[in-house]
């Protein structure tokens, strides 16, 4: 379940990690009040999809509920893939063009960052796993992996080969293995 939990968080919040990057590669500063606003807007977005998904859980047959979970997330993750094919130009959150991310301007992004986390946490939730876990990690990972793609940007040159798309697409690819343990377990 932990191993669950940690790769789902991942997988809804890699993207956070190509903005950081993205953004410190444009030399745009995200200030830590917008990083946590991104977090705690994760959070409460995932734990709201997670309440959801358990009164399904409740109403339907657990079978059912939990097959339609996994299956979610496979759908998911191919829509995931399929978008980051099509994806033109980043979305833009400095909308006062001032070279930094403010608390304004990081509920924005954080509730961009969330909106794959609204399918995902009910899928979560009737396959079965812990949304009182589950929503704090993916508002923790939001933040870490945000502050992370601004660090590794600054440390390592590598790093401004990997973009959004690229993370995108890891994304894709672990919503659709994790929907593949979950139909199999």
């Amino acid at each position: 379940m932990w191993l669950q939990i940690i790769l789902l968080s991942f997988s809804l919040s890699i993207d956070a990690l190509g903005i950081g990057i993205s953004y410190a590669f444009r030399k745009v500063r995200i200030d830590g009040r917008a990083r946590m606003a991104v977090g705690v807007i994760s959070a409460v977005i995932m734990g709201a999809a997670v309440a959801v998904g358990g009164r399904l859980n409740r109403a339907l047959p657990e079978a059912v509920v939990s097959g339609a979970g996994a299956v979610l997330l496979i759908v998911m993750g191919l829509i995931l893939l399929y978008r980051n094919l099509l994806r033109g130009k980043e979305t833009e959150f400095d909308k006062d063009s001032s070279r930094h991310i403010d608390i304004r301007e990081g509920l924005i992004l954080g509730a961009a960052l969330s909106a794959d986390s609204v399918s995902a946490g009910i899928a979560a939730a009737a396959t079965g796993m812990n949304g009182i876990i589950l929503a704090p990690a993916v508002g923790l990972m939001q933040a870490f992996l945000l502050s992370t793609g601004e660090y590794m940007m600054r440390k390592w040159e590598f790093v401004r080969r990997l973009n959004r798309r690229v993370c995108s697409g890891i994304s894709g690819v672990l919503l659709i293995t994790i929907g593949i343990a979950r139909l199999c377990a």
